[in-house]
């Protein structure tokens, strides 16, 4: 516990501009457990931390490794713009998921006055690769900017009709996070 309350006692300091004249917390097991704060404690546990995340940073830099997969991927809100989702998504990952296409907007998008808006799409990526799709219903707000040969990305969607195919927005929240433009 010493070392813990010596980097939050470091913490206040640094960014509180406010040292700390006690420090303590309340263990289940041990009862109150108080430490003196001293300025060289603090210093050190706080360069120890420091140098870990230096370490950590250098041993894994860049973006990190995706794990695609639908118990992953249902919750991610990066889903839509995820190179590893694309090239992972199943079929069968619709129960949790929906419909998801990725492609290139054929024509100029379709907005209702009900604010939502329809889009024809040469689905590229997904498990309908190849089709083309009328993707209807996506609330205006997240498709806005999108014109003609914009590259859009598109989850959450259920399939309407196959001939021709069109696949409806699902999610009842505006989840921008389902949707990724270029």
């Amino acid at each position: 516990y010493v070392r813990q309350l010596l980097f939050y006692g470091a913490l206040v300091d640094e960014c509180l501009h406010a040292e700390p004249v006690m420090l303590a917390l309340l263990s289940l097991r041990e009862g109150v457990v108080q430490v003196a704060p001293t300025s060289e404690g603090m210093a050190v546990v706080a360069a120890e931390a420091r140098s870990w995340r230096s370490q950590f940073n250098e041993r894994v830099p860049g973006a990190q490794p995706a794990n695609a997969s639908e118990e992953n991927c249902q919750w991610c809100h990066y889903a839509a713009k995820c190179d590893a989702f694309w090239q992972g998504i199943e079929p069968q990952w619709t129960k949790s998921v929906g419909e998801a296409v990725r492609g290139t907007v054929e024509a100029e998008p379709e907005l209702a006055a009900s604010g939502v808006t329809s889009l024809q799409v040469m689905v590229e990526e997904g498990p309908l690769a190849g089709s083309k799709a009328i993707l209807a219903g996506i609330p205006s707000e997240l498709v806005a900017g999108v014109v003609l040969g914009s590259q859009v990305s598109v989850l959450d969607l259920r399939a309407r009709s196959e001939d021709p195919l069109v696949l409806t927005w699902t999610n009842k929240s505006s989840a921008l996070s389902r949707v990724a433009i270029g």
